[in-house]
């Protein structure tokens, strides 16, 4: 299908296009992937409804919600006890610590659902209101975050930042990964739903620039989100930070053009506003400070975001193809970390690869495909290393080369050292 087209489409036929492939495409795998399919977890046929509700409000309720109340706490007390700028970017680092290390301690998970447990695990509300709890307790959290601190005295703008720069890093999960769920979903209650939750953290234009640009342009030049082999992360930063913006609204123009649709129609013009209606909220309960928080917060969380980017599309590219088109998307243009923190913890998105084949297909039946690139560490420790670009190059550029040298997808050209 043609590109341009993809992107002329309204989001609820995109998006029910997406399901409608991660459905029928189920049966249209290769040899090698149905036979990976089948391959059930251990003891995955006496997995019952009750055992799967259970397990799944444990992970998606509680788990996302402790990082929050445990990391407040301990801030709080150590702001009325210690009074020190280094606290926050001290609980940062311990923070980043324990996330690697149960990266690490929780081992690897390279195992599929079997069909009829898949099917069944499709079927259970559970898991999208699971998606629902954490989202906006997510967002109550960094609101409530951003009219709080700010306002404890003592500190000088150092602490400050660094309590923004926790706040960022431990809501990314519930306010951008967890939207990044919702507006993929074939329910528009719950699209709209992701974007409000993305108001939270200022980043409204991702509902509309991630499925209707990052999904069809993903592994080609045409993506800001997708970089290059040997591009460094400040300068993939930079542009993917500025033109997914400018992009974001280009498509809601062309929509808007295309389908004769007028102003009032404008998805971007109407969650600006919502955007800019929190920050006046905020600004009157708090202040001006804690629209600045806000913005801190936000643009931490961004920073995460990006990097989960870089990390899982870094070096792999598409073969261009006659007419301007590139080769359909499958699960050898981007990179997985199999750690089963990334999927326990992280909504399933150490599968990424297999996302981007099939984005209509829930995140609890997300597929291992062995044929998928493969990074050697956790997400939680490769979004950090990345920012060290010569141990992030001596790590994945020989695994770049490697993929492409075997048949599995083309790497990207060496892009400017920086």
């Amino acid at each position: 299908m043609d590109p341009q087209s993809i992107q002329n489409r309204t989001p609820g036929q995109l998006v029910a296009s997406a399901d409608a492939t991660g459905r029928a495409g189920d049966g249209q795998h290769s040899v090698l992937e149905r036979a990976t399919t089948a391959r059930a977890l251990p003891g995955a046929v006496l997995v019952t409804t009750r055992t799967i509700k259970a397990a799944s409000l444990f992970c998606y309720a509680f788990l996302l919600i402790i990082p929050f109340t445990s990391f407040d706490f301990y801030l709080y007390f150590r702001f009325h006890e210690v009074r020190s700028d280094a606290t926050p970017y001290q609980a940062f680092a311990v923070a980043t610590l324990l996330h690697v290390l149960a990266a690490y301690c929780m081992g690897s998970n390279r195992k599929n659902f079997s069909a009829g447990v898949e099917a069944r695990l499709r079927t259970l509300r559970v898991f999208r209101v699971a998606l629902w709890f954490a989202g906006i307790a997510g967002a109550a959290v960094t609101a409530f975050c951003a009219l709080l601190l700010p306002r404890l005295g003592g500190y000088s703008w150092v602490g400050y930042v660094g309590m923004a720069l926790l706040v960022g890093k431990l809501c990314t999960i519930p306010c951008i990964l967890v939207p990044h769920e919702l507006i993929h979903s074939v329910h528009r209650s719950e699209r709209v739903l992701g974007g409000v939750l993305l108001c939270f953290v200022m980043f409204p234009s991702f509902k509309i620039e991630h499925v209707r640009g990052h999904h069809v342009d993903v592994a080609t030049p045409r993506d800001p989100s997708s970089a290059e082999r040997g591009e460094s992360i400040y300068r993939f930063l930079v542009r993917a930070m500025t033109q997914n913006y400018v992009k974001a609204w280009r498509l809601e123009n062309e929509r808007l053009r295309n389908f004769s649709k007028r102003w009032p129609q404008h998805e971007m013009i109407w969650w600006s506003a919502l955007q800019a209606s929190v920050a006046a909220f905020l600004a009157w309960a708090g202040g001006w400070q804690s629209v600045v928080f806000l913005a801190l917060v936000s643009f931490t969380a961004v920073v995460h975001l990006e990097a989960v980017n870089y990390v899982q599309h870094y070096g792999l590219r598409r073969d261009a193809l006659g007419g301007g088109g590139f080769e359909r998307v499958t699960t050898l243009h981007s990179w997985n970390t199999p750690a089963w923190r990334d999927q326990f913890w992280m909504v399933n998105v150490g599968r990424h690869a297999d996302h981007h084949r099939a984005p209509g297909r829930p995140y609890q039946v997300l597929r291992y495909d062995p044929r998928s690139p493969e990074l050697p560490i956790p997400l939680s420790l490769a979004i950090y290393l990345a920012f060290l670009p010569p141990l992030w190059r001596a790590l994945v550029d020989p695994l770049v080369d490697s993929h492409g040298a075997n048949g599995c997808g083309s790497p990207a050209p060496r892009g400017a050292q920086g």
